[in-house]
C-alpha cells in the first residue's frame, strides 16, 4: 500500500505541482519511505504554495519533527487549528507524539486522553501507561498497561511493543523508557 501511495502521490504531484494538497501528499509519501529530507522539502513547498492552508501547516509541522524541531512544529500545528478550528480533530491527532517528544508529559497525557475519548483505540492506553510513569503515577500506569495488554494480547513482551511503537525516535524512546519500568508489573 505504501508503494502505491507513493506512486499515486507522485502522479498527482506531476499533474499539478502547484496544488498544495498534491504536494503535501507527495511529502507524506516520503515520510513512509523514511526519506525525511524529501519529506521536509515537499512539505515546505506545500506550505510556500499556500501558507494559509491548514493541512500544509500540519504536514510541515509534522515533517520538521524528524529534525527535532518540536517547538517550531507545535506552532505550525496550532496555526492549522487557528486557520480551521472546525476541523481541529483533523489536525490535533499528532499532539500526543509531539508532546512525548518534547518530554511534556502533562500535555501528552491531556491529548492522549482527548484522543482516547474520541476513538477508544488501544494505542492510547499504551501511551497513557508510559506517560503515567513519567508523571510518577505508577498505579495509574499499571491500570492503563493492563488495559492495553487486554486489548492487544498479541503484544506479549516489551520487545513486541517496540515493534509497534511510533517510529519518531524521541517518542519511541519516551514510551520504551516508561513501559520498560512497569511491563512485568501489569
Amino acid at each position: 500500500m505504501e508503494a502505491a501511495f507513493h506512486q499515486l502521490s507522485e502522479l498527482a504531484y506531476r499533474l499539478d505541482p502547484k496544488n498544495p494538497d498534491a504536494v503535501s501528499n507527495y511529502s507524506n509519501s516520503f515520510n513512509m519511505k523514511g526519506d525525511y529530507e524529501q519529506r521536509i522539502k515537499y512539505a515546505k513547498d506545500a506550505l510556500d504554495l499556500n501558507p494559509s492552508q491548514p493541512r500544509s501547516n500540519t504536514q510541515y509541522g509534522m515533517a520538521i519533527c524528524n529534525e527535532g524541531r518540536f517547538s517550531e512544529a507545535e506552532q505550525f500545528l496550532l496555526r492549522a487549528i487557528e486557520l480551521d478550528p472546525i476541523q481541529q480533530s483533523s489536525y490535533d491527532g499528532f499532539f500526543p507524539f509531539l508532546y512525548m517528544a518534547m518530554n511534556d508529559s502533562k500535555q501528552a497525557m491531556k491529548w492522549s486522553n482527548i484522543l482516547y475519548d474520541r476513538s477508544q483505540h488501544s494505542r492510547y492506553n499504551g501511551f497513557r501507561a508510559a506517560i503515567s510513569v513519567h508523571l510518577d503515577k505508577l498505579e495509574d500506569a499499571k491500570i492503563y498497561l493492563r488495559k492495553f495488554k487486554a486489548e492487544r494480547p498479541e503484544i506479549k513482551s516489551i520487545e513486541d511493543y517496540a515493534g509497534v511503537a511510533p517510529e519518531l525516535i524521541q517518542v519511541k524512546d519516551y514510551l520504551m523508557e516508561g513501559l520498560t519500568n512497569i511491563w512485568d508489573m501489569a
